[in-house]
């Protein structure tokens, strides 16, 4: 059951709400009982077949070493097809009893209906007149949201996602269970609390689809338990849970620290609240994603603040956190904007860890969102910080541009936003991907540094790349001296080598536009002292209505 959320992004306002996976009730049994209409009499011999299977799967799940039991009875139309696991840490006895008592309950509660889910803390059973048994199908049910943790909410956020992705890699790795327990360990001058996760599939998942389930339901965090104490998605292939006290039995699997707190968040420590009323809700710019369509609305400073504030937060993310985390899904969508437009990553479903001194890993479940992935990410599963500068690096260029690295079609010439910004940069035309009319001229220079920088960032080779540290680098001292960038990857045009060696001391007028670059100075020339030419306002040349489609910023939404 797919979930989709509404969102503004950098690219675009848009979002389309879809189906979200039903709430459970505070306490088990949560029950999903089928269509009505599809169900049997009493003494039928479907009601007999569903009796033989649940005397047997009563028997065959706590004996297992797995706690998992499947099979089917009968023939068709009174073929019946079940279920059943209990939790990794539950022992015999009690895996037996519940799953009986899962069987008595959903006849009781769903009675006479040939397909019924139904959950409780300690195991879960569907059965179902259809073969579902080949199936993914997770059939998920969450749980209503918690009074929120104190600020700073994303710092909790991301130690949750960490958690639980690591937890996921456990659980998906144990071939016999696919079960794993995780903490994150709260120590002195911790921001956040102990942290205690759970997460388990089917056992007869291969890793690789136990590691996809967990994923998916994972990545719903931030939709429905950001800032929340505790979260839990129950499904019929896969599940997870996390609270701030332990629920499970024995020692967690895993442990991992508390990232300590990052210079740019607030001073409160994450805390539990102590009453039981919810939190007022933050303001509704909190929310708010921005929209590179709509830049009108931010002048370049702001627009500057959004871009060094992003690479801050990645900052905080691969070398300041205790925890080195890799997003994996940097985009528009996942940044979020305060009132005051400071950028907040956000969504950290797909986050991996880095553990120890390791740089990178690599996985086989390869997830994100086109466009925004880095070649060897893509390509060959690679994981580093360097797949989030070039993921950073798109973003930008869709800040500084207005363009969506997803707009292009067939009626535009370029084929991409990469190819789009390196054939004007090739051809020192790159003011021309912005509304410059409105620009002084130190604006100017920090608008073609912007553009600088983001090429960098989205180098085919990830050792091309700058680190992010660097990154903030260039950012905040204008007279770093910066390499000359190589051709971006994905990159669908003639080989600009050529353009380039052309280019170099050669009088560059930027064509139907409002400015020209005086001569003897390439765009690409990069000193100390004076890393970008001085524009000058030529206004014979302007046609600023020809641009007006190029004009950039970033807006909240309202």
């Amino acid at each position: 059951m797919a979930t989709h959320r509404t969102l503004l992004s950098f690219t675009v306002l848009l979002g389309a709400v879809l189906v979200a996976p039903p709430p459970a009730a505070a306490q088990p049994p949560w029950q999903y009982c089928g269509d009505s209409g599809d169900s049997f009499p009493q003494n039928s011999t479907y009601q007999s077949n569903l009796g033989l299977l649940s005397t047997a799967l009563a028997q065959n799940a706590p004996s297992s070493p797995s706690l998992f039991a499947a099979g089917k009875v009968g023939a068709p139309p009174d073929m019946v097809y079940a279920l059943t696991l209990c939790r990794g840490d539950t022992n015999a006895s009690a895996c037996g009893d519940c799953v009986a008592t899962a069987f008595r309950d959903a006849q009781q509660l769903c009675a006479y209906i040939k397909a019924v889910t139904i959950y409780y803390d300690l195991c879960y059973l569907r059965f179902s007149n259809r073969n579902f048994l080949a199936g993914d199908d997770n059939d998920e049910l969450h749980f209503p949201k918690r009074d929120n943790v104190t600020a700073p909410f994303e710092v909790f956020d991301a130690a949750v996602a960490a958690l639980l992705n690591a937890t996921a890699d456990r659980a998906a790795a144990d071939a016999t269970k696919r079960f794993a327990t995780g903490e994150v360990v709260a120590g002195r001058g911790s921001v956040v609390p102990a942290i205690y996760a759970l997460a388990q599939c089917t056992p007869d998942m291969a890793q690789e689809s136990c590691r996809r389930c967990l994923a998916s339901v994972i990545g719903k965090v931030p939709e429905y338990y950001s800032g929340s104490p505790s979260g839990r998605f129950i499904g019929v292939r896969c599940n997870y849970q996390y609270e701030l006290s332990q629920f499970f039995s024995g020692e967690p699997l895993l442990q991992l620290p508390a990232p300590a707190v990052p210079p740019a968040v607030a001073n409160p420590p994450v805390q539990v609240p102590e009453n039981s009323s919810p939190p007022a809700p933050p303001p509704p710019a909190s929310r708010n994603r921005a929209d590179p369509s709509r830049t009108d609305a931010l002048d370049w400073n702001q627009k500057y603040n959004i871009i060094l504030g992003i690479a801050k937060g990645i900052l905080y993310l691969h070398e300041d956190s205790s925890i080195r985390i890799v997003h994996r899904d940097l985009k528009a969508n996942n940044i979020l904007l305060d009132e005051n437009m400071n950028p907040k990553i956000a969504d950290f479903g797909l986050a991996r860890l880095l553990g120890g001194d390791h740089t990178e890993t690599k996985t086989t479940s390869v997830a994100g969102t086109y466009g925004y992935m880095a070649p060897e990410y893509a390509l060959s599963g690679n994981v580093s910080p360097k797949i989030d500068v070039f993921s950073y690096g798109i973003l930008v260029l869709e800040i500084i541009t207005g363009k969506k690295n997803s707009s292009y079609d067939e009626s535009n010439k370029a084929v991409n936003l990469l190819t789009d910004v390196w054939n004007c940069w090739t051809k020192g035309k790159a003011l021309q991907l912005v509304n410059h009319s409105a620009l002084d001229e130190n604006s100017r220079r920090n608008v073609l540094r912007g553009i600088h920088i983001g090429l960098l960032c989205v180098q085919e080779h990830p050792d091309d790349r700058p680190s992010i540290s660097s990154v903030v680098v260039m950012l905040t001292r204008s007279r770093v001296k910066l390499q000359q960038p190589q051709q971006p990857a994905f990159f669908f045009g003639e080989d600009s080598s050529s353009v380039l060696e052309q280019h170099v001391n050669r009088n560059c007028i930027y064509e139907g536009s409002d400015v020209i670059v005086e001569d003897n100075f390439s765009v690409n020339d990069v000193t100390n002292t004076d890393p970008y030419p001085r524009v000058v306002l030529n206004t014979k040349k302007a046609d600023v209505d020809a641009l007006n489609h190029l004009v950039t910023g970033i807006a909240a939404q309202g």
